[in-house]
């Protein structure tokens, strides 16, 4: 088996000689960086090191200072050939049995941009078709330098050469195998495909049009054009794209995206809600055409229809709107901007109504209920954490745990049981107050209310609590949520620290997989829940 290309690190023997250089009044010894790796030093021509005040520092430190920076050389090079081979190993997992996609597509063109840049990119070029990786998507990519995705803002000329010099470059290595390296014979191998080329025909097509150029015209392909596997006969190639996708041209693949890329039922829906609404709305559009004024008269819209809608809905759908843009059409070529992205609704929408707390003349009416004991439990869970309606009703004996002085709630993933908080700052640890008396232990969940299709209990335990609250109180700015603000106050008013009781319900950035999150542990935590007074907790089921 051949072996694959691997790229040539430069040696002690190709490294220049040392020199002295002056820099802000001091003696360094300076060595000129390579050009070839030059960019591993963000593109400074030469690297220093301090030796001292006089020539004779200089003289002293020239050798031992000068391997220092030789070793730099060798350190730069073989992190950069480490990251470059790790993000080699991805690249070829996310190209393992690939379907067929613009993604992938566009990768094929990458990779032969990336393994033939001299040969491929055209001469006269201006346009820069590389950039650095994105180190919160691959950490161990700092330095490595990536291909741009081609999109049809490229000048049209450009692509067309592009094209023609990867076939040629292509077909070579299709006729000369034993010259070329596996590498690079897997890389010609996918480019030679019939979905390559109508893909790449697609692109240069689209950037002529957005650049108000006549769209060329490309010959019928034949089976001799392409490499396919010796046991296809027929192929078929990629149907040609004639029209503008527009929004319902890509709502399949979108929610088929939203299902891979998305695990909470409750962030899928409102990502296609949005959708739904903004083409209900503002009319099967290209994507093309979606623009900034539209991002305003789709909140307007949404007024027009829903006149009580709040802000954060506003501010919600915005955002579904600009995942939709940002992170599923730009990628696809679809747009070469999210005008969602920024944009400025505060004065849409009606302003939230804050849920109020509720009084101790409120609580001693709410536990004074003949109550169910299902029903009464629920509620004093709610008095007694701050925990939101659906973290209770959810609730399973396993997530309840016990130390040797008090008990405490996971809500955190426990093995292969998957917690549903309202997102990644509520995943904690909530100690429970001593106060509260649990029945006899169980297995599986505590209460038996209904989970709906989206993996929630809230909907059918709010119905067994909420109707009975509002006729006890009678206030409509109260309900089952009021209990977490009662819980909060209540927090605050013995003394805890505010980034205490935020940890404790929630509103914080998470804990981490222990029971310490900055140093606040559970059994801290319980210290303050301990000190509230919650007379309620004793009452009992009637």
């Amino acid at each position: 088996m051949r072996k694959s290309q691997t790229k040539i690190i430069l040696s002690w023997d190709d490294y220049q000689e040392s020199y002295l250089k002056i820099h802000r009044d001091k003696i360094c010894v300076a060595v000129s960086i390579p050009r070839p790796i030059r960019h591993l030093f963000g593109n400074a021509p030469v690297r220093i090191k301090v030796a001292g005040t006089t020539e004779a520092d200089f003289k002293r430190k020239r050798r031992s200072l000068t391997h220092e920076i030789y070793q730099e050389f060798d350190k730069r090079q073989a992190d950069h050939t480490y990251c470059a081979e790790r993000m080699s190993a991805v690249f070829e997992n996310e190209m393992k049995n690939f379907e067929i996609s613009d993604w992938e597509l566009d990768k094929v063109l990458q990779r032969m941009i990336s393994l033939f840049a001299k040969a491929v990119i055209p001469q006269k070029s201006n346009y820069n078709y590389f950039e650095l990786s994105d180190e919160q998507k691959y950490p161990d990519s700092k330095g490595v330098e990536f291909v741009r995705p081609l999109t049809d803002s490229l000048p049209h000329a450009d692509l067309s050469e592009l094209r023609s010099n990867m076939d040629t470059m292509a077909n070579w290595i299709k006729g000369h195998q034993k010259r070329a390296t596996d590498d690079e014979i897997e890389a010609v191998r996918n480019y030679l495909q019939p979905d390559v080329r109508s893909y790449f025909e697609d692109l240069i097509v689209s950037a002529a049009k957005s650049q108000n150029i006549t769209p060329p015209t490309f010959s019928q392909p034949t089976k001799e054009d392409f490499w396919l596997s010796p046991n296809i006969t027929e192929f078929h190639p990629r149907p040609r794209k004639n029209s503008q996708p527009t929004m319902s041209s890509v709502k399949v693949e979108y929610f088929e995206w939203i299902e891979k890329y998305y695990d909470k039922n409750d962030t899928k829906n409102k990502l296609r809600l949005a959708y739904e609404e903004f083409q209900k709305y503002m009319g099967d559009l290209p994507l093309a055409k979606i623009d900034g004024p539209m991002v305003v008269s789709f909140a307007q819209a949404q007024l027009e229809n829903h006149p009580r809608r709040s802000k954060v809905v506003i501010k919600n759908r915005n955002w579904a709107m600009n995942i939709f843009c940002r992170d599923f059409c730009i990628p696809q070529r679809h747009m070469l901007i999210s005008p969602f992205f920024g944009a400025k609704l505060t004065k849409y929408g009606a302003k939230g109504s804050k849920w109020l707390e509720y009084t101790d003349q409120d609580l001693d009416k709410i536990f004074s209920y003949d109550w169910a004991e299902q029903e009464l439990l629920l509620l004093k869970l709610a008095l007694a954490t701050g925990m939101r309606l659906d973290e209770i009703a959810l609730l399973t004996w396993e997530r309840i745990k016990q130390t040797n002085r008090f008990y405490f709630v996971s809500l955190h993933d426990e093995g292969d049981e998957k917690v549903s908080v309202k997102n990644e700052g509520s995943a904690r640890f909530v100690p429970l107050h001593p106060a509260l008396q649990l029945p006899s232990r169980g297995e599986g969940r505590l209460f038996n209310y209904k989970i709906d299709g989206d993996g929630k209990a809230s909907m059918s335990a709010g119905r067994a609590v909420n109707p009975i609250l509002k006729k006890l109180i009678g206030d409509k700015r109260k309900s089952f949520h009021s209990f977490r603000s009662t819980f909060i106050i209540k927090l605050t008013q013995v003394g805890t620290p505010e980034n205490i009781n935020k940890q404790i319900t929630g509103h914080g950035t998470g804990d981490t997989n222990t029971d310490v999150y900055g140093g606040i542990s559970v059994d801290d935590r319980f210290e303050w829940v301990r000190k509230i007074k919650l007379f309620w907790l004793n009452q009992k089921a009637h």
